[in-house]
């Protein structure tokens, strides 16, 4: 199935493994890593978890710079 036709629509059942699920949160599944079969969004997906690392630089701290040190290309 060709799902870059498709726009947004749930395709993934997310839990939490630590916590309360809050069965009114809304989550936003991105493939990371690069074996998948669409390199576009996969790209588009590890540029989008730099832009939320710098976003949240100051907030969690650690956090960014685990995310920056595994998916930054420098």
């Amino acid at each position: 199935m060709d799902t870059t036709k498709r726009g947004l629509y749930d395709r993934y059942n997310v839990t939490k493994k630590i916590g309360y699920n809050d069965p009114k949160a809304e989550y936003f599944v991105m493939r990371l890593d690069e074996h998948g079969d669409d390199a576009k969004h996969i790209n588009a997906c590890r540029k989008a978890i730099l832009v939320y690392a710098e976003a949240i630089a100051e907030h969690i701290p650690q956090l960014s710079e685990d995310i920056l040190k595994k998916y930054s290309d420098d």
